[in-house]
């Protein structure tokens, strides 16, 4: 079955964590993006995922985001959106759609609060 061809529409921020190990223990931060960090993109969530963890049951927003390829794009990176500012993590690693280094496809996660 063909995908349909998507358009990428949306502004966001590829952000780039800057890893310090203080103490022996790593620690990350999330500078600010720049204009070189534009990127535009598909971006479809689905009402997140339900999950029970020690007897409580929370909801997780996740998305799916194509978007055209781009090497900064890794696993340990987020997504920021342009318009309201919110933060999504990378899960796993983006899939190079076959290899031809033209799209990228990944899911990703809310980032909610300071986690």
């Amino acid at each position: 079955m063909m995908n349909r061809r998507l358009t990428y529409t949306t502004p966001a921020y590829i952000l780039r964590p800057i890893e310090t190990t203080i103490k022996g223990s790593k620690h990350k931060t999330w500078p600010e993006p720049s204009e070189y960090d534009l990127i535009f993109i598909s971006f479809r969530t689905f009402g997140g995922t339900e999950s029970v963890e020690n007897g409580v049951l929370s909801t997780v927003n996740t998305g799916n985001v194509e978007t055209w390829y781009d090497p900064r794009i890794k696993a340990n990176c987020r997504i920021k959106l342009a318009d309201d500012g919110s933060e999504w993590e990378v899960i796993g690693n983006p899939e190079d759609i076959d290899r031809r280094h033209m799209i990228l496809r990944f899911k990703v996660k809310s980032v909610n609060g300071g986690a």
